[in-house]
């Protein structure tokens, strides 16, 4: 079950009531509207900083499943990634499953939205995004594109700092990654491997990291002006906390 967190870091908290995880934005100083910064100085960290000091924090499982977590998500069971309505790949077997468990499929389990793409909802963080790269643009294009952007009819997007793409690479191991349409996990279909993060490098302001998706997730940098790395935008879909059984 979910819950809303009604304002002030450090209260009282049930200590069932279990917290997303989600990195802190650090970036100072900020170089377009719309980066880690601008985030950071628009309330970017507000939930983190909300969140009761003694609270429980969603954490991947401890037995080495990187779809898998440690406390429940909103929907009851423990998968980081899942559809709109609860269903899951197992990778485990690899099938489908809907929200109960029962045997299902990809087409019912993450339906197309449009151009191709479905939801994903990462339960680790609170965060959703669209299946498939969004283009590839040059790195200020790729910021200001989240104001104008709309998929499903959302269009409060944010773009991804390095942190949180280094956070949701922990769903890779053995130089496999999400980003690239394989076996071993066929609802994630982005077919690009460099996907701009928002987060400037300090030591040369005019570059920007991204994620080299086919390189198990490494983050590099290259000059803003290139126009190879693709957009990549997210979206909140939970800002309180999911209440165990």
């Amino acid at each position: 079950m979910r819950g809303y967190i009604s304002g002030g870091g450090g209260g009282v908290v049930a200590s069932n009531d279990v917290y997303y995880n989600r990195p802190y934005l650090t970036q100072i100083t900020s170089y377009n509207i719309y980066d880690e910064a601008w985030r950071r100085l628009n309330g970017g960290n507000d939930y983190i900083d909300n969140i009761p000091s003694n609270a429980p924090i969603q954490l991947l499982a401890p037995n080495g499943r990187y779809d898998y977590l440690r406390y429940f998500n909103s929907f009851g069971h423990k998968f980081r990634f899942t559809g709109e309505n609860g269903g899951y790949y197992d990778e485990a077997d690899g099938n489908y499953y809907d929200v109960n468990g029962s045997l299902s499929s990809l087409a019912v389990e993450f339906p197309i939205i449009s151009f191709g793409a479905w939801w994903i909802y990462d339960h680790l963080t609170g965060y959703r995004f669209p299946s498939k790269r969004l283009g590839a643009r040059t790195w200020a294009a790729a910021m200001n594109d989240v104001a104008t952007w709309v998929f499903d009819g959302e269009t409060d997007w944010f773009n991804p700092s390095a942190d949180e793409w280094a956070q949701l690479s922990t769903f890779g191991y053995d130089g496999l990654n999400i980003f690239v349409g394989n076996t071993i996990r066929p609802f994630f279909d982005f077919d690009q491997a460099q996907h701009w993060s928002s987060t400037t490098r300090e030591d040369l302001t005019t570059a920007a990291w991204f994620k080299r998706a086919d390189e198990g997730g490494r983050m590099l940098s290259v000059t803003k002006t290139s126009s190879g790395a693709n957009r990549s935008h997210f979206n909140i879909f939970d800002n309180g906390f999911v209440t165990q059984p």
